[in-house]
């Protein structure tokens, strides 16, 4: 029997694009910010602030 919750559905649904995304992201950062750790960080920040966005108009198109 699956216990999972709707939100931990809602939340792998919204990991897969950013998951596709995630190479594309730390590039970018990484360009231009020229240090690992501080795109690693940024692309985090991405995630946790997705998590409050309107994913529909954030990943269209993916």
């Amino acid at each position: 029997m699956d216990r999972r919750q709707p939100l931990d559905d809602a939340l792998d649904a919204a990991a897969d694009p950013f998951e596709r995304l995630r190479p594309r992201l730390f590039g970018i950062a990484y360009r231009v910010l020229g240090s690992v750790s501080e795109a690693d960080n940024v692309v985090q920040d991405v995630w946790v602030r997705g998590q409050g966005a309107d994913r529909s108009a954030v990943y269209r198109g993916t």
